[in-house]
């Protein structure tokens, strides 16, 4: 019920723009690195172990409002993901292009996003490019309790008795939370008045959304650790305002 209210507030917002005066809707996407915090378990850990970012995805829309030549502000909806993933390096051959050099795990939790963020930006130069920085709060939510378990036993070591393995169980109640989020980068002006704009995005979460417990075997020794995630990533984004709405 909670996500539904909060598609349904963000939807009537952007479909209000056109009301407005110097509204432009746009469509977000980045891609970026949601990072886990070891938390608990072992300290000790392999040398062939690694925790590495969540790689993901970001799409969704949003409303920017123009105050001035140099302030706005932009919400909107965002679909995207938070989750862990780990990987165990593996012996393999330089004759084959194809190879895995890992043993990798990963698993995600899908979430939504609400962000509400004050950007600046500079004077356009003769090219018609800014430079812009802004910060926000965003409110993160995911209405599903998660408890998912996944083991991974690295190629060519299935049925051998002392296997490489890697096993994680994450888990995740349902939540909303705020985090704080950071952009910066660089926008074009287009003669039709749209905005094409790329930079980056980063994003700090203060609370513990999500757990990993993650236990993998190598040479006939089994290691355990536990992972935290606040909601914490870092990114590229590219994305298109169309032409502002104003009043006539």
């Amino acid at each position: 019920m909670k996500k539904l209210i909060l598609m349904v507030l963000v939807i009537a917002a952007i479909t209000n723009a056109k009301a407005q005066k110097n509204w432009s809707v746009g469509v977000f996407t980045s891609g970026s690195g949601n990072h886990a915090q070891f938390s608990a378990g072992s300290s000790e850990a392999n040398g062939r172990f690694s925790s590495n970012p969540y790689g993901t995805g970001t799409f969704g829309l949003m409303g920017r409002y123009f105050l001035n030549n140099h302030w706005s502000l932009q919400s909107g909806m965002n679909l995207s993901q938070v989750g862990f993933e780990y990987a165990v390096s593996n012996d393999y051959s330089l004759l084959k292009k194809h190879n895995e050099h890992a043993t990798k795990n990963n698993v995600g939790i899908g979430v939504l996003q609400v962000p509400l963020t004050a950007i600046f930006v500079t004077k356009t130069n003769c090219s018609n490019f800014r430079f812009f920085v802004g910060s926000g709060v965003t409110l993160t939510t995911s209405l599903n309790n998660v408890n998912e378990t996944k083991n991974i036993v690295a190629k060519g070591d299935e049925g051998a008795i002392n296997n490489v393995y890697v096993n994680q169980t994450v888990s995740s109640s349902q939540f909303v939370i705020p985090t704080v989020q950071f952009m910066w980068g660089i926008e074009k002006l287009m003669k039709k008045g749209g905005i094409i704009q790329g930079g980056f995005v980063a994003n700090m979460g203060f609370t513990n959304i999500a757990t990993s417990d993650v236990t993998y075997s190598i040479e006939n020794k089994v290691y355990n650790h536990t992972f935290t995630n606040k909601g914490d990533y870092m990114g590229m984004m590219l994305n298109y305002y169309f032409k502002p709405f104003k009043k006539r």
